[in-house]
């Protein structure tokens, strides 16, 4: 069984909670669910069989969870929970529509869908420059805070500009390569986060001392970089008007969900094929596929993920 499957099975075993989250404060997705898990509520059903997650992993229970994976999918792709036709029988006379009607919400979330599946092949595409090259991946959260107000999108965009260009130069910060990030928010200050991958070049992790009574030691990546970001920042006042906002980096799991159990860095040596696929198949599409979830943010920001644009 794959992790969404095993996901929606945990979903499955929390249905009664989620019943409960209905009303316009809620997204549209997950009201969605909420219907659907109150029409397929086990409890109503005529056969006690149909509690699927009580059940051992056969052919049978296989399909039935398969079945309400379809059911699910095209709930969603309707915008709204539709009821099975089998359990609401039509009357006599009545007359099938030729025409399903398509929702605006749906033929915008396939739009938007195609745009990110394309988008993330092309990121995959550009990532595989460094298939021959041994390379970590760190992750932090960046945040500039002001006092008495929000850093725009466009200052924060600008400052990050000037930091990925001094840092891939020769003499910037060592072993830089390439970014990759998306836009979040602080939710309740509405400040923007940048939710940052930086790539290093692994050889460049471990400091060599000039000096041979020295010994070498391993680089600490999120202190180095946030000093190399704090000296650029105050170097560069006139961006956000001579305002002084406050620079934070918190380092953050590659990925944060409980079941990969990761730090806040990976390393991917040249060859290794589960972890480039790792990074292709779980990290890159996270990233990219996060444009279409259904959150509300406060700045209007037309492409919230970002990477390296190198030719």
């Amino acid at each position: 069984m794959t992790r969404l499957g095993r996901e929606f099975l945990f979903l499955w075993n929390e249905m009664d909670f989620i019943k409960q989250l209905k009303g316009n404060y809620f997204t549209r997705n997950v009201q969605i669910l909420a219907d659907f898990f109150e029409c397929e509520d086990p409890s109503t059903k005529r056969f006690s069989g149909f509690k699927i997650t009580k059940r051992d992993a056969n052919f049978e229970s296989l399909e039935a969870l398969s079945d309400l994976f379809i059911k699910l999918t095209s709930f969603a792709r309707r915008g709204k929970f539709q009821p099975n036709r089998r359990d609401n029988r039509p009357r006599a006379g009545f007359v099938e529509p030729d025409a399903e009607i398509v929702k605006p919400s749906s033929i915008a979330m396939t739009k938007d869908w195609v745009k990110r599946s394309q988008q993330l092949r092309e990121a995959i595409d550009y990532f595989g420059r460094y298939k021959q090259k041994n390379i970590v991946l760190y992750r932090f959260q960046i945040q500039l805070e002001l006092k008495n107000s929000k850093v725009p999108y466009e200052q924060f965009q600008k400052f990050f500009g000037i930091v990925n260009k001094k840092a891939v130069r020769p003499q910037g910060f060592k072993g830089y390569l390439d970014f990759l990030y998306f836009w979040k928010e602080n939710f309740i200050t509405q400040d923007l986060i940048q939710d940052m991958i930086i790539i290093l070049d692994a050889s460049s992790l471990i400091d060599v001392p000039e000096q041979e009574d020295q010994k070498a030691k391993l680089r600490d990546i999120p202190a180095e970089f946030f000093e190399y970001m704090r000296v650029i920042l105050n170097e560069n006042s006139e961006i956000f008007e001579d305002q002084k906002p406050v620079l934070k980096l918190f380092p953050i799991p590659v990925m944060q969900g409980k079941v990969w159990n990761m730090p806040a860095e990976l390393i991917i040596e040249t060859g290794d094929k589960e972890k480039r696929a790792f990074f292709e198949n779980r990290i890159l599409p996270y990233f990219v596929y996060m444009e279409i979830f259904d959150v509300d943010y406060s700045d209007d920001i037309k492409n919230r993920f970002k990477r390296g644009q190198k030719s």
